[in-house]
């Protein structure tokens, strides 16, 4: 149920979507990584709903800082806890 939602969402992400929500948790972004993660986002969100989701978003931590990429870790795996187990 929740994958197809996500899908929908997903579909009409922006750039500005992903920087207004990170802004908003209190991280700071710099407008390279508001593309970095919008483009790994769209292009992965399938593999990251997966169980072993978290090994797929290991793969961004090379292209962001290290508060913004444990932050975005921190979020997925409460967010997957949530509503995916």
């Amino acid at each position: 149920m929740y994958d197809k939602l996500i899908e929908g969402y997903i579909q009409t992400l922006t750039e500005n979507d992903v920087k207004d929500y990170v802004v908003k948790q209190g991280v700071a972004i710099t407008d390279e990584e508001v593309k970095t993660v919008y483009q790994f986002v769209k292009n992965n969100y399938k593999e990251l709903l997966k169980e072993d989701g978290f090994e797929t978003l290991k793969q961004i931590k090379p292209y962001l800082s290290i508060t913004l990429y444990e932050e975005i870790a921190k979020k997925y795996i409460t967010t997957k806890n949530k509503f995916f187990k």
